[in-house]
């Protein structure tokens, strides 16, 4: 009995090797989103404290 040849791709492009591209490009992703944002919070910290003074001068309703 022939066995029929297999269609599923082997190698560079195998199931698993994209999901594992994927998995490493979605870590990276997040590791450099945080590098950037972490340190950025003091300055959106101050920048929202002077939006909430200024919001409350105003007599708005600050969120």
């Amino acid at each position: 009995m022939d066995n029929p040849p297999s269609t599923a791709p082997t190698g560079l492009w195998s199931l698993s090797a994209r999901l594992m591209t994927l998995a490493c490009l979605i870590v990276f992703m997040a590791q450099m989103a945080t590098t950037v944002y972490l340190p950025s919070l003091p300055v959106v910290m101050t920048d929202l404290a002077m939006a909430r003074k200024r919001c409350r001068a105003l007599h708005l309703p600050c969120l």
